[in-house]
């Protein structure tokens, strides 16, 4: 399912959408939720509020673009007080594997760059959730998985294999050691990072599997732009996470600095 808000800040999750529907054979669903400057559902009695229109007529002109791709689409448009829920809602109703959405950018660093709308469709949602700054390209040429064995981890590991096998797309792990050299973490982690190589067996497009020292959020961001990855698979929460509706603190600030594609697997 794809949730747009019909601006520039979704057009490249359009653009991913539209792709992986086609090579994968999917079905996909678009959905734009309209919300007022009060947060109201833009409704008017015996009329329909320009906003709702306009939505309306860009679901239409979208999935038209898609059937003429051969993709089937379903459009809809759903009046919200809070876009969250009824991105959360509707996944669920229709069955959705995946979300995917844009990502609006902040000035303000240190909130990541990432909205509450975001985090809380991640921290919600029944499927994983797919985050795509306007900045992101596709088709995309390498994938990143970040793994600390931790359960929500596993899922990534598993998740990214799917993805690496399905689209012929090279796969990179790598586990991040957060401890000073000689740290007893290092063993660890390479113990980890060998599991998700074992558990990636049949995925012939690993390309390696590494560990790598520093702040998590920053190594990942970093190995996968050394590396040409444009799209990184995280676990919603680390070994260390909460297991509650929201998103992690590593995973929000993957989400925030990327330039390219971020799934969050829950």
């Amino acid at each position: 399912m794809l949730a747009t808000d019909g601006t520039r800040h979704s057009r490249a999750a359009e653009a991913a959408a539209a792709w992986l529907a086609k090579q994968s054979g999917a079905g996909m669903s678009a959905l734009q939720a309209v919300i007022g400057d009060t947060g109201y559902p833009l409704m008017v009695p015996g009329d329909e509020h320009a906003a709702v229109k306009d939505a309306r007529d860009h679901m239409a002109e979208l999935c038209r673009r898609m059937a003429g791709e051969g993709i089937q689409c379903q459009p809809l448009v759903s009046p919200a007080a809070n876009p969250f829920q009824v991105i959360v809602e509707r996944a669920g109703e229709t069955g959705a594997d995946l979300i995917i959405m844009g990502r609006r950018d902040r000035s303000d660093l240190s909130r990541l760059m990432m909205g509450d709308n975001t985090a809380k469709v991640i921290g919600h949602a029944p499927c994983p959730v797919m985050v795509v700054p306007k900045s992101a390209s596709v088709p995309w040429h390498g994938i990143v998985v970040a793994t600390d064995g931790s359960e929500f981890s596993e899922r990534a590991v598993a998740t990214a294999g799917w993805f690496a096998k399905e689209l012929k797309i090279p796969l990179r792990v790598l586990a991040v050691v957060t401890g000073r050299e000689g740290d007893p973490d290092a063993a660890g982690a390479r113990r980890v990072a060998d599991a998700a190589k074992t558990a990636l067996a049949d995925v012939d497009t690993l390309a390696d599997c590494a560990v790598e020292r520093g702040r998590p959020d920053q190594v990942i961001v970093s190995y996968a732009n050394r590396h040409g990855a444009d799209l990184i698979v995280v676990g919603s929460h680390g070994r260390t996470g909460l297991a509650r509706l929201m998103v992690g603190s590593v995973s929000e600030r993957v989400v925030g600095h990327f330039d390219g594609a971020v799934l969050v697997v829950r």
